[in-house]
């Protein structure tokens, strides 16, 4: 069974572990995201970390909503991305609706226990 932390024990960090599968880097990403808009090779460059390792990050904050994409296009052609972190209080109440909605699920997934393990 995975280990989860006793509610002495609990930390946001956790909360972003168990809820939306980030890991640590995922994180650090986002704080970097926090205090300005960044392409992914500025990232990279400031966290000391591949842009392709980088961009795998990014692509997890944005499934989560904890940051979006935009579009540059360059004079000469091509384009280039830029990424945002979300408002950490817009995540904050994300995050708690997605609390409560898997606590209303395990409770009604609960009622079949019976009927699931014993039949």
């Amino acid at each position: 069974m995975k280990y989860v932390p006793g509610e002495d024990e609990i930390k946001c960090s956790d909360i972003f572990h168990y809820l939306l599968d980030l890991n640590e880097l995922d994180m650090v990403v986002y704080r970097h995201l926090s205090s300005d808009t960044k392409r992914a090779d500025e990232l990279a460059e400031k966290i000391g970390k591949d842009r392709s390792t980088v961009h795998r990050s990014l692509q997890k904050l944005i499934s989560c909503g904890l940051c979006k994409r935009e579009r540059h296009l360059l004079d000469g052609g091509g384009h280039y991305y830029v990424y945002t972190a979300v408002p950490p209080d817009i995540v904050k109440k994300t995050v708690k609706s997605c609390i409560d909605s898997w606590y209303e699920n395990m409770k009604d997934a609960l009622k079949h226990f019976d009927e699931e393990f014993f039949g």
